[in-house]
This record gives C-alpha cells, structure tokens and sequence, in this order.
C-alpha cells in the first residue's frame, strides 16, 4: 500500500464513523416502535413503520406537497435565474452595479448578524440585570414582524423570491473573464 493511502486512512476510519453510524442508528430506529416517552419500551416491529406511512393520508398529502413545490421551485428559479443572467450579461452599462444588488443579499445578511451580535454582547456587558426583559421584548416585537411568513401565501412568494436569487451563480458561469 502506498504512503499517501496510509496517511489518509485515520481520515476515512472518521468520516465513515461519523457518517455510518447516524444512518445506521437511524435504519435501526426505523424498524421499532420508538417514543420519547416511553424511551425503556422499544420494541422491534419490522417494516410496519413504512407499511403505515404508505396508507397515512396526512403523509401521502405532505409527500406530494413537498414534491409539487420542489418540481416548482427548481423549474421557476432555473428559468428566473437562467433568463436574468443572460439578460445581465448582455447589459453594456450598469452590469457591475446589478450584479451587487443581485449578491447584496448574500453578504448583507452575515453582516447584520454579526452586529446583532455585538449588539446583544454590549447589552449583555451594560444591562446584565436587565438583559431577560430586553431579550423578551425584542422578540416579541421580532415575532410580531415576522409572523406574516406563516400566511401560506407569503410564504410562498417569500421562498420562491428567496431561491430566484441563485441568478449571480448562473451569471458568474456566463462570465467569460480569465485569469
């Protein structure tokens, strides 16, 4: 055997380790009647498990759900995305600009935790006796923005505006620059 497949062998041991056993557990867990609440009264029940969820309808419903928004989420965000890109690319002026308005998303978001972040850390050093009611009020008023997002028809708007951004991928693999 050759070096180079000694020294990564730790390496794969791991990796399958930290990927098998998960699936494993999780295959084994699949063929039992197991509860949280009764964590001491597991009992082996075979393919039964996968037999109820083939005749659940609430499942079947979920299932095909989960499909139609899949099938249309990728058809809309690979048309979107294919036709903006190539529209950018055949801007003469202005390509640079909506580029960044297009990958402003991307990079504002990791910012805007970062400086809630040091807000909370500051506010945890200034106010730390009153640090629970601060949390507790701006969460209120956080979750009082956001609970349009459980109206189905935002919703979905929201996640199909979400995923259209994927056009800078599309419109960095139209670009021709060379290094």
């Amino acid at each position: 055997m050759h070096i180079k497949y000694k020294l990564i062998l730790p390496l794969v041991f791991l990796l399958s380790g930290i990927m098998l056993y998960p699936f494993i557990f999780s295959l084994w867990l699949s063929l039992q009647d197991y509860r949280l609440t009764r964590i001491n009264d597991v009992q082996f029940v075979g393919f039964e498990n996968f037999g109820f969820i083939a005749t659940d309808q609430s499942f079947l419903n979920a299932m095909g759900n989960t499909i139609s928004f899949v099938a249309s989420a990728v058809i809309i965000e690979l048309i979107l995305g294919l036709s903006l890109a190539l529209l950018i690319q055949k801007l003469l002026i202005f390509r640079g600009f909506v580029r960044s308005i297009l990958l402003a998303p991307m990079f504002i978001t990791p910012i805007a935790v970062g400086l809630m972040f040091r807000f909370f850390t500051k506010l945890r050093n200034r106010y730390n006796t009153f640090l629970p009611i601060k949390i507790w009020s701006f969460f209120r008023l956080v979750w009082s923005r956001i609970s349009i997002i459980f109206d189905s028809s935002y919703r979905r708007m929201a996640v199909d505006t979400i995923h259209a951004f994927n056009v800078s991928c599309r419109f960095g693999g139209l670009t021709q620059n060379t290094i």
